[in-house]
């Protein structure tokens, strides 16, 4: 029945992120054309037009990254306490895998927005080049290590936004709902992001001589202890969502 819910999430949210995709990916074609045309009249070898280039599709990622969030949050928010959340509640599935296929959807999402950022920035600088050098470029066991590290990260995330939204809908007598989860969840990512610096400068101190684990500056959130920590991370703002969904929030 979980595959059954995921398969209802995926089909309830894909025309948001389907649409920041398309949005993307054709900005990008239109710099990709606008260049190998000559459309622009400064040329992409010349350092203003390569600002110029590089501005435009910075917005299209910020919109993209932004947006990303937004429907994020819009996602769980409707599908939990908006008029869908009868549909998805009054299904003959036990709240905790309705929380993991919402969890879950988030993350397959997430990961489909990063390829199509990594696919639009390839057709902007040179496809034939980078997919021609990409195998040399980068080995399987670091890709896929940067692939853990980054959803176990993406996990965290998500499940701090989660939580925002349970608590704000489970905050009785208070008008500013939203505020005051966000001001909790801040400082829960104040907190947790102070951890994570401090891990980092412990364990670019510690000697690699030795190990299996080469450390160096911007590479620790791969490291075993960093995983770890944002993956218990992750499970404690996910069960704290779990509790306020069970126990605070009325959902039939």
């Amino acid at each position: 029945m979980f595959f059954k819910q995921l398969k209802y999430d995926l089909l309830f949210s894909r025309d948001m992120f389907l649409g920041m995709a398309a949005l993307l990916l054709a900005a990008a074609v239109f710099m990709r054309i606008g260049d190998t045309l000559g459309v622009s009249d400064v040329p992409y070898d010349d350092m203003v037009g390569f600002v110029v280039v590089m501005l435009v599709f910075g917005v299209a990622v910020l919109i993209a990254i932004f947006g990303t969030i937004v429907q994020l949050f819009n996602f769980y928010r409707k599908s939990i306490f908006g008029n869908s959340g009868y549909f998805f509640l009054t299904l003959p599935i036990k709240k905790d895998m309705v929380l993991l296929s919402k969890v879950a959807t988030a993350v397959i999402w997430l990961n489909f927005m990063a390829f199509v950022g990594l696919l639009a920035g390839s057709i902007i600088a040179s496809p034939e080049v980078i997919f021609v050098n990409l195998p040399d470029m980068i080995e399987v066991a670091d890709a896929l290590m940067a692939l853990l590290s980054m959803n176990v990260m993406w996990l965290f995330l998500v499940g701090l936004l989660y939580f925002t939204v349970t608590l704000a809908n489970s905050v009785v007598g208070v008008r500013l709902n939203y505020v005051v989860g966000g001001a909790v969840s801040f400082v829960l990512f104040v907190a947790h992001s102070w951890l994570i610096y401090r891990l980092d400068l412990v364990l670019l101190e510690l000697p690699t001589e030795g190990t299996v684990f080469s450390i160096t500056v911007g590479a620790t959130g791969q490291h075993p202890i960093i995983l770890a920590v944002n993956f218990a991370a992750a499970v404690l703002v996910l069960v704290g969502c779990r509790y306020l969904l069970r126990n605070r929030v009325a959902l039939e």
